[in-house]
């Protein structure tokens, strides 16, 4: 939330900085206003620290797992418990290009985490959505948006047993309208919808975060996305797109 507040702010100044700039205003204060600017721009990359680093413990795709008593290579695992993913309306002319996937195993425990990799998020503000594409390329290395899944699954039954993900939340600071990220962690309750290894998840806003769709009478006014073939997630990928900035599960 705070990184966004200081992108704002550091639009207002790059304006005001190029209408001087127009009117040929005295270069002294003009340069003070450029190194305040920087300042904001270089703040707001300051105020998000992580320790979030890609993990040599990761299973790979050969990994082979004991599924309901059958032996199967995670890759195949990951394919069959991929969510699917739903839209409200067809608006949105983003599209899901690629989708990415890590896991972790302990005993008789899977984790995956499924990332799900828009071309774009466009702000809907179209002044807005220009500063708003520049700060995602600077900050995340790519304007590319990258939301999480992740799911806890009983490998000896075979059943989810909790969905980790986020949910948007509308709130308004500075007189500015943000979707702050809401954290969800949801332990899934046994039902026709949730007997299937793909459970539902609806795009809720226009930065792509989730909603869980817990009853098959809501999959009837929704529009099921073709999704790609997943990948599995890559330590060259994990730091081109600058996964360690991005929204996360629990490994």
């Amino acid at each position: 939330m705070i990184k966004f507040v200081f992108c704002y702010i550091s639009l207002i100044f790059l304006i005001a900085l190029a209408i001087l700039l127009f009117k040929k205003t005295s270069v002294n204060f003009t340069i003070i206003l450029l190194s305040v600017s920087c300042f904001y721009v270089l703040l707001s990359f300051l105020l998000h620290p992580t320790d979030y680093k890609y993990n040599n413990y990761l299973l790979s795709d050969s990994d082979i797992l004991i599924l309901k008593g059958v032996p199967q290579h995670f890759s195949l695992i990951a394919k069959t418990y991929l969510p699917r993913i739903f839209l409200q309306e067809t608006s949105d002319k983003n599209h899901i290009v690629k989708i990415y996937y890590k896991g972790i195993s302990q005993k008789d425990k899977l984790s995956i985490m499924y990332f799900f990799c828009w071309n774009n998020e466009t702000h809907p503000n179209i002044f807005m959505n220009f500063i708003y594409k520049l700060f995602r390329r600077l900050y995340y290395g790519s304007i590319m948006d990258i939301e999480f899944i992740q799911l806890n699954i009983d490998l000896t039954t075979g059943k989810v047993e909790q969905i980790l993900f986020e949910k948007p939340d509308y709130c308004k600071k500075f007189f500015i309208n943000f979707i702050q990220h809401l954290p969800q962690k949801i332990t899934i309750h046994k039902s026709a919808l949730t007997s299937s290894n793909r459970l539902p998840f609806v795009i809720s806003s226009w930065t792509h975060l989730f909603n869980f769709v817990s009853s098959i009478d809501d999959l009837q006014s929704l529009i099921e996305i073709t999704l790609p073939e997943p990948m599995i997630l890559s330590r060259n990928i994990f730091y081109r797109y600058n996964m360690f900035r991005r929204s996360y599960g629990e490994f």
